[in-house]
């Protein structure tokens, strides 16, 4: 008689343990697996910082076998160590394989200097003007944001040169979906 209520507190114990530790773990896989993650402009076309500014959408692909729950993907651009402008794309869920067109918006707090700046840049990196921003000078850090237990925010960073932003997101960037 004795047996199944052992059972029962062992099925209890076990469902209770399952309960506490997936939400961290899928907290945690989520932020291993943003280095995964990968970001075009929306249907694949030409990279733009200009069209960026502009709000344009993005494609977030997530090449990890398992879902990625972002609460937030932020591109800050920055021109001498000055911050020029942030997209924020809002929260989504990845599934594995698959490409999310992510709608985001631009703030800067000199967007007219902002879109003038991209404008030149994106003409530089079309090889369609002389050079008249320095690139060596231009820094994209690209952020995302994942919950741990639904409201402790992880994030992961990384820091592009603006040439290898740019080859990031052009076609043949190395997109999976």
């Amino acid at each position: 008689m004795r047996r199944p209520a052992l059972n029962a507190r062992l099925a209890v114990v076990v469902a209770a343990s399952v309960a506490i530790a997936a939400p961290p773990a899928y907290a945690g896989w989520s932020l291993a697996a943003l280095d995964h993650v990968q970001l075009r402009p929306a249907g694949g076309g030409e990279f733009s910082m200009f069209d960026l500014s502009n709000g344009a959408a993005i494609e977030a692909c997530n090449a990890a076998p398992l879902p990625v729950t972002v609460s937030g993907i932020r591109i800050a651009t920055f021109y001498q160590g000055d911050l020029k402008g942030t997209y924020h794309a809002p929260a989504a869920t990845l599934p594995p394989s698959e490409a999310v067109a992510l709608d985001g918006r631009f703030q800067s707090e000199m967007y007219a200097e902002s879109q003038y700046m991209f404008m030149h840049m994106d003409s530089q990196m079309g090889g369609m003007v002389d050079v008249r921003l320095n690139p060596a000078e231009m820094e994209v850090v690209v952020a995302a944001t994942v919950p741990l237990l639904g409201f402790i925010p992880l994030t992961s960073s990384q820091s592009y040169a603006v040439e290898d932003f740019y080859g990031a997101m052009s076609p043949g960037g190395g997109y999976s979906c």
